[in-house]
């Protein structure tokens, strides 16, 4: 199975919905420590408060989540569990079982970043009712998003969210950056389903009620959903010709909307067959007077070669250079000549004459230095801080947000690769004022930047 492994470059968004356009939706929980008063079998976790489990393998028969929230940071199996408002966060590393059913109703949060498994039916809605997953997230029973304001984010191009057997129902809104299992997925009028760079959807039947029901964002990214069954397509499917629709063969299609714009491979084995390119990142680092390029990929198949281009303004780009690809596994640098300012893409060439773009990065060789790091939307006004961190070499940190007294009042665990990164980081918990943050490596320290958070009016 490969996956093109792409961030989305510009996803700067001050909205906690999203519009097809935008394709914006929340962040959940931050991955860190597990902070809580210690959690116990029969625990009631009321508004305000906050317990956490670290341990070994265990199992607690009942758990009462009364507006609270609950972190998993070890092993832990729930047989019963009242979920009556509040928040769940698995953090990475952690496993959380739950052996029954859940609703999220209105304000209700799970965000998963470890590996979460639903031994019953998920139901998402009320108003702002999200599961978000990181992850790997194993649900094995029905799952629906019940209204037009609730949220399924699979949120990273690693995420994989497991419901094989199981009927997906969507009437709310759905963003996928790895790869969903589903036995049947319905989008509903009202629902916005957003695909981004290289993400896979596998279903048995595909059943779509909602006009141009499926977008693939930021335009110009190839995504894919393969299904073995039927197709039932009351409206067209999407607007989008990067939409890679994968038909396994002996599938059939009815219903008389049809794919829309979207690309249709017959007798399709796998996504792989649409996606040919794994790319891992892209990035660029200013070295004295060049910019060295880099790429890496984990899978080539029947590709041509790699058109690295340039642009002033992000919008009109022409060629730079034309790099073979090797058709394999393979990393690649190519240097330019500095200039004061750069955005740059790679537009990846097929041998059946298609193509695809990796995410646009900015270069600015004044910010290049040693290392550096900015707050993009400074004043941050809305749910997200939007940060561009150039780092000489990769390293493990954490990104530390602090008060003008100097209070820690967000912790987030970061890895930086060498280069130029683009990161959001939810800020919902902050209030208006002044703030500092610096991310504190293990190989040295960037930062700090000041910047205002502005709540949104």
């Amino acid at each position: 199975m490969r996956r093109i492994l792409i961030l989305v470059a510009g996803a700067m968004c001050v909205l906690s919905h999203q519009t097809k356009a935008q394709c914006t939706f929340p962040a959940g929980t931050p991955n860190g420590a597990c902070t809580g008063t210690p959690a116990t079998d029969g625990v009631n976790i009321n508004a305000g408060q906050t317990y956490s489990y670290t341990g070994t393998a265990t199992t607690f028969s009942g758990v009462n989540l009364n507006g609270g929230t609950l972190q998993v940071c070890g092993t832990l199996t729930i047989s019963n569990i009242n979920f009556n408002g509040g928040a769940i966060v698995v953090m990475s590393g952690g496993s959380l079982t739950l052996n029954t059913g859940i609703n999220l109703n209105t304000g209700s949060l799970v965000t998963n970043h470890g590996t979460i498994t639903v031994n019953g039916s998920l139901n998402v809605g009320g108003t702002d009712g999200a599961f978000i997953n990181y992850g790997v997230a194993n649900v094995n029973g029905q799952f629906s998003l019940g209204s037009t304001t609730a949220d399924l984010v699979n949120g990273a191009p690693t995420a994989v969210f497991n419901a094989p057997g199981q009927t997906v129902n969507l009437s709310g809104e759905m963003k996928n950056l790895g790869v969903m299992n589903v036995g049947t997925i319905t989008v509903n009028g009202g629902s916005d389903v957003c695909l981004g760079p290289g993400s896979q959807v596998n279903t048995g039947t595909l059943n779509n009620n909602d006009p141009n029901g499926i977008v693939v964002r930021p335009t110009g990214s190839m995504a894919c959903v393969r299904y073995t069954g039927n197709a039932l397509l009351n409206s067209f499917l999407s607007s989008d010709a990067t939409l890679q629709v994968c038909q396994a063969t002996g599938s059939t299609v009815s219903g008389a909307g049809g794919f829309g714009a979207a690309t249709v491979t017959a007798n399709c084995g796998s996504c792989a067959v649409a996606l040919p390119v794994v790319l891992e990142y892209f990035r660029a680092l200013v070295a004295g007077s060049r910019i060295n390029v880099e790429w890496e990929s984990s899978s080539e198949d029947n590709v041509d070669g790699y058109v690295l281009e340039g642009s002033g303004d992000g919008n009109s780009f022409s060629k730079l250079a034309y790099v073979e690809a090797r058709n394999e596994p393979s990393k690649y640098l190519y240097d330019i000549p500095a200039v004061p300012e750069i955005y740059l893409r790679l537009r990846m060439e097929d041998r059946d004459g298609s193509s695809s773009y990796s995410k646009i990065i900015y270069v600015k060789t004044d910010d290049a230095g040693e290392n550096n790091l900015l707050v993009l939307n400074n004043p941050a006004q809305g749910d997200q801080v939007f940060l561009r961190i150039i780092s000489t070499e990769e390293q493990q940190g954490r990104l530390i947000f602090r008060n003008v007294s100097g209070q820690v009042v967000k912790d987030v665990a970061m890895k930086l690769q060498s280069g130029q990164q683009d990161v959001n980081v939810a800020v919902t918990g902050l209030q208006s004022g002044l703030y500092t943050v610096v991310f504190i490596g293990n190989r040295n320290r960037i930062g700090p930047f000041r910047f205002i958070r502005k709540m949104r009016w």
